[in-house]
């Protein structure tokens, strides 16, 4: 119980972590607009507006990897209580 635990909170955090935030695309378009900017100096779409529009868009995979992180906390408890 306690190795199946383990794995819980780390598949958990892997779906958190890995689901979460700013895509690839979103930091290369990012990334690209700042490079514009400072070549040409204009007001273009620079990346505090790109990094608003994707940043903590709700993902299918947040409330699993809650669950497996609290599921797994719960079997290490349990592993623990009945040693």
């Amino acid at each position: 119980m306690f190795i199946e635990g383990l794995i819980f909170i780390i598949v958990g955090l892997v779906f958190l972590v890995g689901k979460g935030g700013i895509n690839r695309g979103s930091l290369s378009a990012a990334m690209l607009a700042a490079k514009a900017k400072a070549i040409y100096g204009r007001d273009i779409v620079g990346p505090n507006e790109i990094f608003q529009q994707d940043a903590w868009k709700a993902r299918g995979f947040t409330r699993t990897a809650l669950i497996l992180i609290f599921s797994g906390v719960l079997m290490i408890l349990v592993y623990f209580v009945t040693l």
